[in-house]
């Protein structure tokens, strides 16, 4: 009778086994598991993602005759298996109980004496990544001694929370915090054939500790498993024994298998929203998203308010759009526009410019938003006479050709000359150049544009605009590098034929004017 012994590496488990029928040595050979994460990460102590490590062990259950119903009496019955770096060794022999017939398999990590394998009892220990970073593995087609390698891919059971905190200029500095919980439920039951959990108890203060790095653009970060559920709506940000509570308007999603990441402002007279997000368990940083909404939005696409300007003696509280037009995360560049038009094309000319004369191709011939500049060459003179609509902007023309408007709908729209001027401030805003926006060597470049400390209740508020380059013609130049946002206004230097933009690059941000036939990005705004 020959005898087969277990191993693995980090992406394979190799078992080997032995079995006997008919007092006939078998000839199949090794018979290997090939086990895998279903995304390829668990976590550690600290709460990193990381792969399966030396020291790791997982429990293998295998069984007979049906594949939905574990027996009390089984081929494997949660052997544990160690990994050394290289290999995984178990404690003792799995062998095949025979040649012909199915087996199913069950692996579990971390290792888990099971008794009930439909409605396991768990309890959370939030403090404790390795124990409560529960990963399945099921294996239910039926796998003979024959057919070679058993295919086992483990997923996550247990949902995680990252709540990343920004602190409103009411504090000189960023305080001390206590202690940031969620009320939700930490205990459950698992059923290991289906992968599901199931919540139960009361809810209490679930903590979520402190994680080992502070995501960009906050002053402090908070990272913790959660057993998936329902009803979630309360997070309690505890300083200077005072509570500061946040309570959403909809249920804060924890799916299992993913992690939700929240980014809350904090005042001394309120707790507030920045961004929620929801993404499936991978490595990397997560960044405010938006793909699951509770606030910060308006007509399904998220702002962020970066506070109060003076713009002719008004003020004004404008809350800027995350992400470009056409976009669908803060770092993606978007779609191009000409001014005035509202949708994108392959081929930026005048010729095909939205307010051309037809069959002309220059300036002279532009048919809307015109102003007397002097240029009596265009048509909007007769002779020395002006003739044209008298348009500065897109306002005037009472948004109908603003994307922003047109596109998102609501009372999006882009922005005026003014407010782009408000923004470069340099009492109220900093500007930093990244040329990874997400440091992750994607080399997503552009300007993080922040209200500084101290100007207001929005202090700390943040929008990145990426570096996305210039349509001209059929070409799109200098992406990755540098970028021009249009604004709503036209030149003010007696020229109808341009409009006012910012043009944006490493050594600097610049009021500029371009050709209105240019496809340029847009970023709107809301009042």
């Amino acid at each position: 009778m020959k005898t087969h012994i277990i191993y693995a590496s980090v992406a394979l488990l190799a078992i080997a086994a032995c079995t006997k029928e008919n007092s006939t040595l078998l000839e199949n050979g090794e018979i290997t598991i090939e086990a895998s994460i279903g995304t390829p990460t668990k976590v550690n102590y600290n709460g990193n993602a990381t792969t399966f490590t030396s020291g790791d062990q997982i429990s293998v259950y295998a069984w007979m005759g049906d594949a939905t119903a574990v027996p009390a009496t089984r081929v494997v019955n949660g052997v544990k298996n160690t990994f050394d770096g290289t290999n995984w060794t178990p404690e003792k022999q799995m062998l095949w109980k025979t040649v012909s017939d199915p087996h199913y398999f069950l692996g579990v990590f971390p290792t888990k004496e099971i008794t009930d394998f439909t409605a396991d009892p768990y309890t959370l220990n939030p403090e404790a990544y390795t124990a409560s970073d529960l990963l399945i593995a099921t294996n239910l087609t039926g796998v003979k001694a024959t057919d070679g390698a058993v295919v086992l891919t483990f997923d996550h059971a247990m949902a995680k929370l990252n709540v990343n905190l920004k602190f409103r200029s009411q504090w000189a500095t960023t305080p001390d915090v206590t202690s940031v919980t969620v009320k939700a439920k930490n205990t459950a039951t698992v059923n290991y054939l289906t992968k599901t959990v199931t919540a139960t108890g009361d809810a209490s203060a679930v903590n979520i500790p402190a994680a080992s790095a502070v995501a960009s653009g906050y002053k402090k970060s908070y990272s913790g498993l959660q057993v998936p559920q329902t009803g979630v709506k309360e997070i309690t940000v505890t300083i200077d024994g005072k509570d500061y509570v946040y309570t959403a308007q909809e249920d804060i999603p924890l799916e299992g298998g993913k992690y939700t990441t929240l980014g809350l402002n904090v005042g001394k007279d309120a707790i507030t929203l920045g961004t929620i997000s929801v993404v499936d368990w991978q490595e990397g940083t997560i960044l405010p998203d938006g793909d699951a909404l509770l606030a910060n939005n308006h007509n399904g696409y998220d702002y962020v308010d970066m506070g109060e300007v003076t713009i002719d003696g008004v003020n004004k509280n404008l809350k800027w759009a995350t992400c470009n037009v056409g976009a669908e995360k803060p770092w993606d560049y978007g779609g191009y526009f000409a001014w005035g038009e509202t949708a994108t094309k392959n081929n930026y000319t005048w010729s095909n410019y939205a307010f051309m004369q037809a069959g002309h191709a220059n300036w002279e011939h532009i048919t809307k938003y015109t102003y007397a500049d002097e240029q009596i060459g265009g048509i909007w003179y007769n002779g020395s006479n002006f003739i044209g609509d008298g348009k500065k902007s897109l306002a005037d023309g009472g948004y109908v050709d603003d994307a922003a408007r047109q596109i998102w709908g609501g009372n999006w729209r882009i922005p005026t000359d003014d407010e782009w001027t408000a923004l470069r401030k340099k009492d109220l805003y900093s500007w930093d150049w990244t040329s990874d926006y997400l440091n992750d060597g994607s080399h997503h470049a552009g300007w993080n544009v922040t209200r500084k400390d101290g100007t207001g209740p929005c202090s700390g508020n943040s929008i990145f605009l990426p570096a996305a380059g210039t349509w001209k013609e059929a070409t799109l130049m200098n992406a990755g590098e540098r970028g021009h946002y249009w604004s709503s206004t036209l030149s003010d230097v007696n020229n109808s034929d341009r409009a006012r933009c910012v043009f944006i690059v490493a050594t600097g941000k610049y009021r500029d004017t371009a050709d209105r036939y240019f496809g340029l990005s847009v970023r709107p705004v809301l009042d």
